[in-house]
């Protein structure tokens, strides 16, 4: 199921988050009757081999003759108490073509409460999308979105233009460690600069601000700017 290194990633392949991050899967594409089977057949050595499962599919919307799906899978009580496996699948299903749908977005909670997704129109490109709270206390989110360009999805890749844009603005060794600065919603990234003097909590490097645009399914940065703070407010670096 992996893909190899090198390979051509297809618009229809699977991007699956877990615990190990985010690895890129061959295209799954069945019937709709294939993802509502049984939680324990459909993601066998994924869950518990014994215990109770709640499961549900949901219509989340229809956008370019295409419907999309949201699977939740929640596991109730295992008979092995295991806190490291997961306690909520969630799949992502998009109709590929009439009755024929494909799993783009598989989600194993760890450390994230799942919320629904999303189907949105968001400056002016279709996108399907979550917006998942970290568990802790960091105030922060998981964020992952596709866009349909002519009925295709396709991901987003947020972390790239953003690491590049942020790298070229900041001075070396500061970073956006606070908050939660990605806003897929308004396609934009805002927040306060933690510079290398600061502890885990505090941000006295200025803020930074960028703005992103989608041009069919291509991802851009339109503007980026930094304002540093007053030079009698910056902290000395650490040695």
């Amino acid at each position: 199921m992996y893909l190899r290194a090198g390979a051509v990633v297809s618009p229809w392949s699977v991007y699956s988050e877990s615990q190990a991050g985010l690895q890129v899967l061959r295209p799954v594409c069945r019937p709709l009757a294939y993802f509502s089977r049984p939680p324990q057949q459909l993601f066998a050595g994924d869950l518990a081999e014994n215990g109770t499962f709640r499961s549900r599919v949901r219509l989340v919307g229809s956008a370019q003759g295409r419907r999309v799906y949201e699977l939740d899978v929640h596991q109730i009580t295992p008979v092995v108490e295991q806190p490291w496996s997961p306690r909520v699948i969630r799949n992502v299903l998009v109709e590929r073509t009439p009755g024929d749908y494909c799993e783009i977005w598989k989600e194993q909670s760890g450390g994230v409460v799942l919320s629904n997704v999303l189907l949105s129109m968001i400056k002016g490109s279709t996108l399907v999308w979550a917006r998942d709270s970290v568990i802790g206390n960091c105030g922060c989110s998981d964020q992952q979105a596709w866009v349909l360009d002519h009925g295709v999805p396709y991901y987003l890749d947020f972390f790239g233009p953003l690491e590049k844009a942020v790298d070229a603005l900041l001075p070396p060794g500061d970073d956006v460690h606070t908050g939660d600065p990605l806003s897929v919603a308004t396609l934009s990234y805002s927040g306060a600069v933690s510079t290398r003097g600061d502890n885990a909590h505090q941000a006295s490097g200025g803020h930074i601000e960028i703005r992103l645009a989608i041009h069919g399914h291509t991802l851009s940065v339109t503007s980026a700017h930094y304002s540093p703070p007053a030079p009698a407010h910056r902290p000395a670096a650490r040695p």
